[in-house]
Parts: structure tokens; sequence; C-alpha cells
């Protein structure tokens, strides 16, 4: 008995070890010097104590490029995860597990959608907005090359595919249906509505005016079925999800220190690594701290040492199911018998053929199930502005802040569904909060009513919490579109605890923090990082 818990000891010893020491060894390397000639001039990277890299560069470009790398360094297999579910491309890592959830994923439209707004982001987005996500990808693609890969990959012997400006777009897509809720509720609040007393439902908002009802003398069905469905994919998808967030601000006659105080609350789930990155980016034309989602270019928080920005959802309703009446491989609408767009999908299996299946989709969008439609803004609207709106809130002016939604009168424009953006902002003397009302239905200038009404619910509430009324007119028009625009004349103090000047974070480097890295235009030489920093 002694010999073999003797031995079971030494395989448990081995083992531990072995696991000891890989993880050791492939954990992110903080002290090196890395050569590349896709920066112009050197970057300084400075790691301080809590991790958080602090990039000095002489140029957006490389700085973008350094944040990329940096940020696939500690992120890679949380953003590879985030772009395979927007793309529903999971089965390709974790095999036939995942296989109903790809085709769900797929079906939804995120990665068609993705596509067909990288077709006209040369058209349509700033030049240095690309130019800025371009640097960031090829900072990611190097970290891929150099082969020092996450743990997780060597678990499952996989490599990382090179990441696109079309991955953007599809862990966006993930986003956006993370927050969009009514394929689970909707399901629910119609039976409820059919099958139970009416009682059940009479504090609900059922009913309101600005709601379009479309009438039907068809029998209820019990479409639940599809909200439990979900919940299970959901459930069983190895990607966090992201439930909700809240924001507010207080003047200083509400603060002990007299200053206006911003806050930005993301309760997110949990999640392994967090959701957030954080990173301070300094060159001689900006300079900001932000939170970045992973695989994403530009922060969704963060601030400048002028101003601080933030996001928190709507609960609109950007979601409407729709019963079809199909017949084959068609489908009627206003009396007229028309062909269903079929498309063949591919999902790669990881150690397994690749799997076909088919996507039906109407006009409304696709057939989830049955006669099932699903009309979803994000794919109906695909020309998607929210990475040009976090690039102007982290690089200065209200004026920049505010271009990716001043466009012309005519122009169709859509941002990610139900983001309300909250920058903060002391440059003029007051503190401004801009709430961009794209929100559902904007085309050559007609907004939906429901769409105001929400928003407008939504800035009633923001006003009614600020102490001081108002100077700017809630509801005004810019170049055709509908802002609102609450501007106080109060400081604003943007919080302070993650910026770290250049100089102390060189102080830091010096004490305890944990290590600094250069990322070298290529030359012949070497040298010590230390030195460098």
């Amino acid at each position: 008995m002694n010999i073999v818990l003797r031995i079971a000891a030494i395989i448990l010893t081995m083992l531990f070890s072995l696991v000891y020491i890989t993880t050791r060894t492939i954990a992110p390397e903080y002290d090196f010097v890395y050569a590349t000639e896709q920066v112009d001039s050197d970057v300084e990277v400075v790691f301080d104590d809590m991790a958080v890299p602090h990039i000095y560069a002489n140029s957006e470009p490389d700085a973008m490029y350094a944040l990329g790398y940096v940020h696939a360094m500690e992120r890679l297999w949380q953003m590879d995860l985030l772009r395979r579910a927007g793309a529903g491309e999971l089965s390709a890592l974790f095999g036939r597990d995942m296989i109903e959830n790809d085709k769900y994923l797929r079906s939804l439209g995120m990665r068609e959608t993705a596509i067909r707004t990288v077709e006209t982001l040369e058209s349509t987005a700033s030049p240095q907005v690309l130019e800025a996500m371009k640097a960031y990808l090829e900072g990611v693609n190097a970290f891929i090359e150099t082969k020092e890969l996450p743990f997780e990959y060597r678990l499952i012997n996989a490599k990382p595919e090179p990441f696109k400006l079309r991955d953007v777009y599809c862990a966006t897509g993930f986003m956006a249906y993370s927050f969009a809720i009514h394929l689970k509720t909707e399901p629910i609040l119609d039976w409820m509505k059919t099958s139970l007393d009416s009682s059940y439902i009479a504090d609900l908002a059922w009913g309101q005016a600005g709601f379009t009802h479309i009438p039907t003398g068809d029998k209820p069905r019990d479409i639940s079925g599809l909200a439990s469905r979900v919940h299970a994919l959901d459930a069983s998808r190895p990607v966090p999800q992201w439930l909700g967030s809240n924001a507010w601000v207080l003047s200083g006659d509400r603060t002990a220190s007299g200053e206006v105080i911003f806050c930005n609350d993301a309760h997110m789930s949990y999640a392994s690594p967090s959701v957030w990155y954080e990173a301070h980016i300094v060159t001689p034309d900006l300079e900001y701290y932000g939170n970045h989602i992973g695989g994403l270019p530009f922060p969704a928080i963060g601030h400048t040492r002028d101003h601080a920005w933030g996001i928190t959802m709507f609960v609109n309703d950007e979601i409407d199911l729709y019963r079809e009446t199909i017949d084959g491989d068609r489908y009627l609408h206003g009396g007229e018998w028309l062909p269903l767009d079929i498309t063949t999908e591919v999902i790669e299996v990881a150690g397994e053929e690749p799997v076909e299946f088919e996507v039906r989709k109407t006009h409304h969008g696709p057939v989830l199930e049955d006669d099932l439609a699903m009309w979803w803004t994000f794919n109906h609207y695909p020309e998607n502005r929210i990475h040009e709106a976090f690039y102007g809130f982290s690089r200065g002016s209200m004026g920049a802040i505010m271009e990716p939604f001043t466009r012309s009168r005519n122009q169709t424009t859509s941002l990610l569904p139900r983001m309300l953006m909250v920058p903060a902002s002391n440059t003029s003397g007051g503190l401004h909060c801009l709430f961009p009302a794209h929100l559902m239905s904007l085309a050559n200038n007609q907004w939906s009513s429901h769409a105001l009404s929400n928003l407008e619910l939504a800035v009633r509430w923001h006003v009614h919490k600020f102490p001081t009324a108002p100077r700017a007119i809630p509801w005004s028009i810019h170049n055709g579109l509908p802002f609102h625009i609450i501007s106080l004349s109060l400081p604003i103090y943007p919080a302070p605890l993650g910026f770290r000047p250049p100089e102390l974070a060189r102080d830091l480097a010096n004490a305890r923090l944990r290590s600094c890295t250069k990322i070298a235009k290529s030359c012949a030489h070497s040298c010590c990082c230390r030195q460098c920093c």
C-alpha cells in the first residue's frame, strides 16, 4: 500500500511540476525588445504595478501598433473567441460541440453584416480611423507571428488566424447581440399576452403611443420555445454574455469635493480574463487612458486630461419577430409570392469534415425556426460607425466626437443598437453630455416615433437627475440628425486615478513596476530594456 501511495505521490508531483513549468514558461513576457519595420520610430511600453501598459510613441499609428501587440500578448485567446462568436466559427476550435451554436450565430447574420460593413469602409470611414484600425491589427498579427501563443492553443493544438478588419466588426456584432435581449423576452411576453389573464401584463408598458402594432387575424401560437433555445445556446457558449450598464453625472453641488463626478458602471458578466483591457496611450498629439474590449482598437470607456466618456445601453426594441407564410422555397408578402433568399453556409469543425447548412431569409431577415423570421437593426443598417465614435471620444474635441454623427441629411446611418454614449468635457468650461439618437430607424431623415419616444424618456431622466437646469435645448437638429445635448455650467474633474504621467510611469519603472519593453524600428543593434525606458 505504501508503494502505491508513493508512486501516486510521485506521479502527482510530476504532473504538478509539468503544469507549473508549462504555465510559467508561456506567461506573457513583459521585459523584451521587439524589432520590426512596421513602426516609424521606437515605441516604449511601460507596464506598471497593475500590469497596465503605458505606451509612448512618436505617432498615432506606432502607438496603435504597440497597443495591438500588447493586447494580443495578454488577451489573444479572448480576442479570438469574441470574433469567432460574432462570425459563428467556434466549431473550428472546439469541435462538434459548438456546431449548433455556430449554426444559430451564423443564421443571425452578424458575419454577413460585418463583411458588408468592411466593403464600404474605404468610402465611409475617415482615413485617420482606418489607418489607426489597420495599425492595431498589424500589431495583433505581429504577436501571432512570434509563435508565443497562449496556453489554450497548445491544449487544443490550434493556431489563430491573422486578424482582419472583418473580425473587428464580427466582435462588434457579438457585442450588439449580447444586449439584444428581445430574442429571449418577446416570445415570453407574447405567450403571457395570449395565454394568461390580462392582469399579468397590466404593469408592463404595453400599448404605448408611438409603437406600431401589426394586426393579425391568426390564432395565437406559442413561440416561447425560441426563448428557451436561445438561453440554452448562450449558456453552452464559452464566451461570456455582456448584460448591462449604467451611467451617472453628479454636479459639484452634490459632491463633497465640489467637483463634478462622472460615473460609468459597466456591470458586465464575470469573466476571466476581464472584459476590459486598460491602456494608456501617449503621443505628441494625443493622450488618453482607456478601457478596451478584446479585438476592438478604440476604447469604449476612458478619459483624457480634458474630458471623460462612457457607454450605457438603452433597452430598446431593436428586434421584431414575424410569422411568415412559407410554401417550399417561397413566402407570401403583400399578396405576392416571393422567393426565399437561400444561402449555403459552411462551418469548419476541428478534427472533422466541414458541415453545410442552409440559411433561409425573407425581406425581414433570417428564418430562425419554422416560419418565424427576425428583423434586427444591426443587420438592416450595416453602415456601423461605432468605432468612429470611440475614435472621436478618445481623440479630443467635442467637434471630433460629434463628427461621425453629423453626416448629410440623406445618408443612412447606423451605430451599435441601443448604445448611449456620454462624453463629459471641460474643454469649454462646462459639462456636456451627448446622446446620439440614431436608435433603430434613421433612413433619409425619417425617424420612428418608437425610437424618439425611448430616447426622449432617457433624456428626461438624465435632465431630471441634474440639479442645474440645462442651458441647451434638449431637441436640436445638426445636419438632419437629432441630438440631445445637455450643457451645464459646471467644471468637470475626469477621474485621475488611471492616468500615469510619463514621469510617474518611468518612476514606477524604477520602483515597483513589473517591467518595461520596447518595440523598436528594425536596426542592427540591440539594447537593454531598462536603459531604453
